[in-house]
Order: structure tokens, then sequence, then C-alpha cells
């Protein structure tokens, strides 16, 4: 597995989607297609980094159901959002029970060395050496200053390949769930498995993107802002069901 091809990191994702816009000189439609592309890419190199990690959680007994903009995938399309570029899962409970997973082994922290690639903000609280599809990689586990957890992949050399999941917690600075709004926990089809939602998905979702986030597509990845902003969602691209279906015609999962 290699990580993104250069025509896509030489454009940072702190550029806001006008800039993107005007220095491309592209329209909308062809944006989108970008965007295709790149959710494409990302879906081939980690949904098997993201299906290991969630049979760990399962193994490990992590109560974990998808979150924000994976659980509008898994609502939406039954799998990713097609322009998406990680993914988004809750654990109940803290993030020490991330730290000491049964199965992988354990790395030591001095074999790490990502701080040209990781923010410096970010606390590394643990490394696994995993077996994947007959591959050896190496995931690291990063505490923000926001107290969630960004898990990042390497290859058996310490070759950087990307970040693969966002882990929130009842614990973190975002918003606070109760336990009605949280079980019981239901599957839903999302690829190639199933994952855990929350019960009340829908006014969860509808507090995020809308009464309308059936039908009403925002294109936003970390290429296009830093996270989706729920409270100004006019400054990106958003584009109505029926049109996107539209471009999406030659496209593939």
């Amino acid at each position: 597995m290699n990580g993104y091809t250069n025509y896509w990191d030489q454009y940072s994702h702190k550029y806001s989607i006008f800039l993107y816009l005007s220095n491309l000189a592209m329209n909308t439609n062809v944006f989108i297609k970008l965007q295709l592309v790149r959710g494409a890419e990302f879906r081939k190199l980690m949904r098997p980094f993201l299906y290991y990690i969630l049979g760990l959680f399962d193994s490990n007994n992590i109560k974990h159901f998808a979150d924000y903009g994976t659980l509008l995938g898994v609502i939406r399309f039954s799998h990713e959002l097609y322009w998406d570029d990680d993914y988004d899962f809750f654990i109940l409970g803290g993030l020490d029970k991330l730290y000491e997973l049964k199965g992988p082994s354990i790395l030591s922290r001095t074999t790490t060395n990502l701080t040209n690639i990781i923010d410096d903000t970010e606390q590394l609280k643990c490394a696994y050496k995993c077996n994947i599809n007959n591959k050896i990689y190496h995931l690291y586990f990063q505490l923000t200053e926001w107290n969630f957890i960004k898990i990042y992949a390497c290859d058996e050399k310490n070759t950087y390949i990307g970040k693969i999941v966002d882990i929130f917690t009842t614990n973190d600075i975002f918003r606070k769930l109760s336990p009605r709004q949280i079980m019981p926990l239901t599957r839903k089809k999302f690829g190639k498995i199933e994952v855990n939602v929350m019960a009340d998905y829908h006014n969860y979702l509808v507090s995020f993107y809308g009464s309308d986030y059936m039908t009403k597509y925002t294109i936003c990845n970390h290429y296009i802002d830093d996270y989706y902003d729920w409270k100004d969602p006019s400054k990106y691209i958003s584009i109505d069901k029926n049109a996107f279906m539209d471009i999406l015609k030659g496209q593939t999962k």
C-alpha cells in the first residue's frame, strides 16, 4: 500500500473551497469528480485498515459506532461518502482501553518518528505492529489536544501511509451524547461489513447536516477544510441528490 499520489499531495487541505476553484480554474462538476477520485483512492487504501481496527474493537469488547461523516455515509449510501478521506467512530467510555489492545504486538515508542507528518500538538499514546492481509503494518494512536484519538498507518519500515480514523469518546469536547441517543445500537451495512449505529441517528444527523441530509449533498473532506463546519455549510459546494447521481455515472465505488 502506498500513500496518496503527488497529484493530491500538492494541494494543501487548508485551502477553502473557493480558493480551490479559483486556483484550479475548474467548474463545480469537475471539482466534484476530482473529489470522487480522491475518495476512491482513500477507500481502496484504507478500508483494510478500518476493518482490522473494528475487528480489534470487537475482540477487545470495546463498544463502538459510526460517527460524523462515516455515519452519514452509512445511512445515505451503505458505504463511505464518495468524497470522504477518513473515518469517524465513537467508543463508549474512556480512551485508555485503546492503549492496551489484545491481539497485535505493542511497539516501543522509541521506534516512532513521524514528526514531519503528524501535528506536533498530538501526543503518541501507543503503537501496534499488525498483520493485515499477510503484510506487516504499524498503527500509531495519537491523542489530540481536543481529546480524541487519530490512528495513523505506516508500513513495516515506518514509511507513512496515511491517517485512517478519528476515534471520539464521551469525554471529547465537541458534544455530549446521552444514553438515550446512543442505545440500543443497531447494525447497518457498510461496504463489505456491517457497523454499529446509534439509536437516534436521524436527529443526530439533522443537527449536523440539516433535515435534508438525504437529498442535499455537501462536499467536504480534509483537503477542502480541516473539519466540516456545520455552523456555516454555505462555504462548501452542495448539490442535490439527482444532480450528484448524474455526475457519479461512470465513476466506481
